[in-house]
């Protein structure tokens, strides 16, 4: 789980976690991996659309992680990002 690596990491990073099809679910945002997230954001409308909008390459395969920095071009990974992702992300500058 991302929040492990970044807790077992010592990143001082937020965790936010958005779900696209969460309206409706509500049995779904309580499950337990979304309690450790710092921000939940749950969006409401057509799914295709809110991914489209995020990212025009994605195609809804989930997890769906975007690294932001401020400054930095988001790095985005389909799936949990390997260590070097991780490493590589938390030593930019």
């Amino acid at each position: 789980m991302l929040a492990d690596t970044i807790e077992a990491r010592r990143l001082k990073a937020p965790l936010v976690a958005v779900v696209m099809d969460g309206e409706g679910h509500s049995g779904l945002l309580r499950e337990a991996h979304y309690a450790r997230a710092d921000r939940l954001f749950v969006f409401r409308g057509q799914e295709a659309a809110v991914r489209y909008a995020v990212n025009k390459r994605w195609r809804g395969v989930t997890p769906f992680v975007v690294l932001l920095g401020k400054g930095r071009a988001p790095v985005f990974v389909t799936g949990l990002p390997p260590a070097s992702v991780l490493e590589s992300w938390a030593q930019a500058k």
